[in-house]
């Protein structure tokens, strides 16, 4: 996951998130400013306690799917408008060691298995 970060000096970067990154009083407001930003308030340990309610419906960044497929719709303002998709949290599903939250995404008809490992 990218982020289009703004600096004081007016440089203009898209960033890979990171702890770094989410470590910033700045990065945190804007987590919670964005509804679809919501997983990110969490770690791994925090998520199942938080994320409980199977079928909310939240809106997921057209970003996840990749930057090659987000530039092929050549959306207008792509770096700066955010284009999001209604997608519902299905179940928790756990394999092997690690936890998993399934995501049902009826626009695109897919289902998304998404590691939680923050």
């Amino acid at each position: 996951m990218f982020f289009y970060v703004e600096f004081d000096d007016g440089d203009k970067v898209l960033l890979l998130y990171s702890k770094d990154l989410s470590a910033a009083a700045q990065s945190e407001d804007f987590v919670y400013s964005e509804p679809q930003l919501f997983p990110l308030r969490f770690n791994a340990a925090d998520a199942p306690k938080r994320v409980t309610a199977i079928h909310d419906v939240f809106y997921l960044d057209l970003r996840y799917w990749g930057y090659d497929w987000f530039d092929a719709l050549d959306l207008p303002n792509a770096y700066v408008t955010t284009y999001v998709v209604r997608c519902e949290y299905v179940a928790w599903v756990t394999r092997h060691r690690y936890r998993f939250i399934q995501v049902r995404c009826p626009l695109l008809d897919e289902v998304l298995f998404t590691l939680w490992d923050q």
